[in-house]
């Protein structure tokens, strides 16, 4: 019997696609991801297109529509209902999986001009996957039919059967582990910081990522006089899981 193909439309320099698609590759799939821009995948087939500003998806949709349905898959999987989302609808393929992120429901769904293709895309999507119930919940409120046809797939980590004990520390600690982004909120986070060391003063955060704030929010701490406690780190892609 022949490997089962699949289509996934997504960002390849994300770590949650990295992932998603090496295990399912691991699962004896045949995989091909259709990005734009982003990062080569070991042993997944890959095919990128140059980002040109903010209308790239639309200007590659035929091309990627099209190159996906050259590779004729058994399924075509959509990571993200914006951009992506406009992919996976222009190839009127079925079965069509739409996996909501985030941003892609909660925020680009206020651009009058992003809202119907993002609700075509849902629309078309024979199921929808979210990764919380709160997305599940905007999900429907964006388009209430798909209430029939949206499940739960939290993002998660496969915990190791080797576990370390957390070592023991005088001071509270937090990591932020996220995309530096205003969306998440970092500057908050900080913020708050500020207000926890004037009661706990050895506490202790520790920023876990990359982003366009990067560089405003070390400027941020460095007026908050917050360098003793609050340190930048770049992501570990390996972790040691602490019980």
């Amino acid at each position: 019997m022949s490997a089962k193909r699949i289509v996934i439309f997504g960002y390849s320099g994300s770590i949650h696609i990295q992932k998603w698609t090496t295990s399912l590759s691991k699962r004896g799939f045949h995989i091909l991801v259709i990005s734009l821009d982003g990062d080569d995948i070991p042993g997944i087939e890959v095919v990128k297109f140059r980002r040109f500003g903010k209308l790239s998806y639309f200007r590659h949709a035929s091309k990627a529509a099209r190159t996906a349905l050259e590779f004729k898959p058994d399924i075509i999987h959509v990571h993200y209902a914006g951009g992506y989302g406009i992919w996976g609808a222009k190839t009127k393929f079925h079965p069509l999986v739409v996996s909501v992120w985030g941003s892609d429901i909660e925020s680009l769904p206020k651009s009058i001009f992003y809202r119907p293709f993002i609700k075509s895309a849902l629309s078309q999507a024979d199921q929808i996957t979210a990764t919380s119930e709160s997305l599940k919940k905007t999900t429907i409120s964006l388009l209430e039919k798909s209430q029939n046809k949206i499940e739960v797939v939290p993002f998660g980590v496969t915990v190791l059967e080797s576990t370390s004990k957390f070592p023991t520390t005088d001071y509270v600690s937090a990591i932020y582990l996220k995309h530096l982004k205003t969306i998440y909120a970092p500057d908050i986070l900080i913020k708050a910081t500020a207000t926890v060391v004037q009661k706990f003063s050895n506490f202790q955060l520790t920023i876990c990522g990359d982003g366009i704030l990067k560089d405003n929010l070390i400027q941020l701490v460095q007026d908050l006089e917050l360098e003793n406690n609050v340190h930048f780190q770049d992501i570990l892609i390996t972790v040691k899981f602490m019980i």
